[in-house]
């Protein structure tokens, strides 16, 4: 069996697609499914748009596929498309999942959750967790684009033994291990090292990657960010100033 990297289907370039009058496109990284590809792509559209489609008829259609197919051929004011899970074959949670992403949209946009369109495509029968990308929504909505904190580490959960929790009266079991700091990054001007554990950032607790990319997302720009790093045994304060990316 032949194995691809790139789809044989991808075409030889991509080409810049030009504006298009009465839309207004954004796209992000919501960490979905896979770090670092934007994979939450958001269509506005300009009042009065009419929308159609065409929808399989298959028995099992996903929720997306339903709520379109009932809400198409009225008016549509923003298209949400995300990648990583196709949200099909996930029962009463998918229904809920798209309800709330459209209600999110919605509020963002101002207009009617009826008004949304939804498309998902990625693994099937995992539940999405729709928080994942109405998260991403406002930035998106504000600048056509969200802004990522950067450290300029790269890391991993990591178990904290329980004695040393109790000692140093963590939140959590668990933070944020340091296995690399670049050279030139803002972890490496604050003094962060590899081996490292970030336990919190502010007033919240990091117990995953996942938490440090969420607070990182919606830190202010420029401002410095309070770290509770544990090293070795001891806890320890520490200010960083994230830096800023795509």
């Amino acid at each position: 069996m032949m194995v691809h990297q790139v789809s044989p289907l991808a075409p030889a370039e991509l080409r810049n697609l030009p504006p298009i009058k009465g839309v207004k496109l954004s796209a992000a990284e919501a960490a979905i499914r896979y770090r670092e590809r934007p994979d939450v792509m958001l269509a506005l559209l300009e009042p009065q748009t009419t929308i159609a489609g065409a929808f399989t008829r298959s028995l099992t259609r996903s929720a997306p596929v339903e709520w379109c197919a009932a809400h198409v051929g009225a008016t549509a004011r923003a298209i949400i498309v995300n990648a990583g899970n196709a949200n099909a074959f996930t029962g009463r949670a998918g229904v809920a999942c798209v309800k709330a992403v459209a209600k999110g949209v919605a509020a963002a946009s101002g207009c009617k959750p009826s008004e949304v369109f939804i498309a998902s495509t990625g693994v099937i029968g995992e539940p999405l967790d729709p928080t994942l990308i109405l998260r991403v929504v406002p930035q998106l909505m504000a600048a056509g684009r969200v802004r990522r904190g950067y450290l300029g580490i790269a890391a991993q959960r990591r178990p904290i033994e329980p004695r040393v929790v109790r000692a140093l009266g963590l939140a959590s079991a668990a933070g944020v291990e340091i296995a690399s700091v670049e050279a030139s990054g803002p972890a490496a001007a604050a003094g962060l090292r590899a081996g490292d554990v970030i336990v919190a950032l502010g007033e919240e607790a990091v117990a995953t990657v996942d938490d440090l990319h969420r607070l990182l997302a919606s830190w202010p720009s420029g401002s410095p960010a309070a770290l509770r790093v544990v090293r070795g045994e001891r806890a320890f304060a520490l200010d960083v100033v994230p830096g800023e990316t795509l």
